[in-house]
């Protein structure tokens, strides 16, 4: 127990130097962005704004605040709900409520830790979690409906999971908790899981919860009772949790290496370590588009994969650092670089550029 405390008090500062370094626009980026897209628009969280871009051409149809506010900075993607509200989080512990249009309708202030980890936002109903193992719950107006504190009170970085009537949050602690999404009472959680969990949960269809650790294990655990139903071990530290597509999970870790494994044996179908230099982490989570797989390391590369057997397809270089991984909309894959003057680039299934997005200086 001591060396876990140890470890999670240390964790901020093993990730900052891992990881997070970049400069944008001249103001020091400490994280990477975070994309949220919908039918037509992809909303980007960098630095100082969030960014509402056009999926057709890639220009601005927003962005918040209109002047930057003193201290508050951006990297936790929004919560977006059916009607285009949507709920954003920044280091500075305010959690604002934007309408559709991108304008602050309230703020919450009562966090004490920063967002890093996006709300989720449905119906009326906001699912925010901070940095102290805090998750709130508010209505659409920023009113506080009830709050659920972890029992380490360490960070919550992954966006909860809605399932019905629950919710399931992965906690730095080790621990997936599930919720009651009318109470925040715990239904259940996990045994320690050996390692820190910093990506939501995938859940399928069929009620398994697949999640990445810091243990460099893939888990399968069930979504009825929190026990663990199989273990994979990869070669390094697994940051985002797998994407199941077509019966198997696909993950990175940062060692570089992408795996396909089945989902229901979870024995390894292929593995590829498509780069021999140094910096290779994958922190991303994979996408299929076209029955292609996608996926993005911090070199600036993004790879095209042959899902079946992971043959490298194509090499697509982007530069800058991509921690964030691919996002799919519609027949477009978005990457989100650190270290460019583009904030957001778009391209086809064939990793042609469609467009890039460059804010305009304000």
């Amino acid at each position: 127990m001591r060396q876990r405390h140890l470890f999670l008090v240390l964790l901020p500062l093993i990730l900052t130097s891992l990881l997070l370094s970049a400069c944008a626009g001249g103001t020091a980026a400490s994280s990477w962005p975070g994309v949220t897209v919908t039918e037509e628009t992809a909303f980007v969280s960098f630095n100082q704004y969030v960014y509402a871009v056009n999926l057709t051409d890639g220009t601005e149809d927003w962005r918040f605040p209109v002047q930057p506010i003193r201290g508050a900075m951006f990297f936790a993607p929004p919560g977006v709900n059916e009607d285009g509200r949507m709920a954003v989080g920044s280091y500075a512990r305010v959690l604002y409520g934007l309408n559709a249009s991108g304008q602050q309708s309230w703020e919450f202030t009562d966090a004490k830790s920063s967002y890093v980890a996006g709300a989720a936002y449905e119906g009326d109903i906001i699912y925010a979690p901070i940095g102290n193992g805090r998750l709130y719950a508010l209505d659409s107006s920023g009113q506080l409906d009830w709050t659920f504190i972890s029992d380490e009170e360490r960070a919550l970085w992954a966006t909860p999971v809605i399932d019905g009537d629950r919710l399931y949050l992965a906690a730095m602690e080790h621990i997936i908790y599930c919720l009651d999404k009318a109470s925040g009472n715990v239904i259940w959680q996990t045994e320690d899981l050996g390692g820190a969990l910093v990506d939501a949960p995938t859940l399928s269809p069929d009620g398994i919860l697949y999640v990445g650790t810091f243990n460099s294990e893939v888990l399968a655990i069930s979504s009825e009772n929190g026990d663990v139903l199989n273990r994979f071990t990869a070669g390094g530290w697994v940051w985002s949790s797998p994407l199941l597509y077509d019966g198997r999970l696909f993950f990175g870790d940062l060692k570089g290496n992408m795996f396909a494994i089945d989902a229901a044996t979870f024995k390894q179908d292929w593995k590829i370590t498509p780069e021999t230099v140094a910096k290779k982490q994958i922190t991303g989570r994979p996408a299929v588009l076209d029955g292609k797989l996608y996926f993005t390391s911090e070199t600036g590369n993004l790879f095209i994969i042959n899902p079946e057997n992971g043959e490298v397809l194509s090499t697509k270089t982007i530069g800058g650092k991509l921690y964030a991984g691919p996002v799919v909309a519609g027949d477009l894959v978005l990457v989100a670089p650190n270290g460019m003057d583009a904030v957001l680039i778009a391209l086809d299934a064939g990793g042609a550029q469609r467009w890039s997005f460059v804010p305009a200086k304000k």
